[in-house]
């Protein structure tokens, strides 16, 4: 999928939900969305075989890659991890959210707290919502998670939690969206 088709098909989920927002029948257009997985790696740039280094092995990651949506045309917004992720997740640049630095000591910083995290607006949506492993862009309850899994953060523990939620999954259940972050 390239890059126009899918801002085109994310406005299309976007309108959407914004009709199903504001006619309450949200259980009834969700019905049929894929489910969301969205991988983050901690200072991993583009460091993976999908992207044609060759010396690094990321076969599953590769296959991954292969059957959903991968970037190939992308920047941060910031070279800090907070304030790139809180982009990702909301859209607007850290000016623009107030997640301008680092989210621990001696820091702090935090989403502004009108700000919609895409958690909470595919909550919205109808979607359940997990974070599996790493955030680093604040507390995981305000931004919309539902249920938070592999709490120590550790990448086999992650690993574990991910599959086990993929495998527990009904397929005519509800949509979900899973946030999986690796160090």
């Amino acid at each position: 999928m390239n890059r126009r088709k899918f801002l085109k098909q994310s406005g299309l989920t976007l309108a959407v939900g914004m009709i199903s927002h504001e006619t309450n029948a949200s259980d009834e257009l969700v019905s049929g969305k894929p489910n969301i997985v969205m991988i983050t790696c901690h200072d991993i740039g583009r460091h993976l075989g999908c992207y044609g280094v060759k010396t690094v092995q990321t076969d599953n990651l590769d296959r991954l890659a292969a059957k959903g949506v991968r970037f190939d045309n992308f920047y941060s917004t910031s070279a800090v991890c907070s304030p790139g992720r809180g982009s990702l997740h909301t859209g607007r640049y850290p000016q623009s959210n107030g997640l301008m630095g680092l989210t621990h000591a001696p820091w702090w910083w935090k989403l502004d707290k009108e700000e919609q995290h895409s958690a909470q607006i595919l909550g919205k949506l109808g979607y359940d919502s997990y974070l599996i492993g790493l955030n680093h862009i604040g507390d995981a309850q305000r931004l919309g998670y539902q249920t938070i899994l592999s709490r120590r953060r550790q990448a086999p523990e992650t690993v574990e939690a991910a599959i086990d939620l993929i495998r527990s999954r009904k397929p005519d259940g509800r949509p979900f969206f899973a946030k999986i972050g690796f160090r």
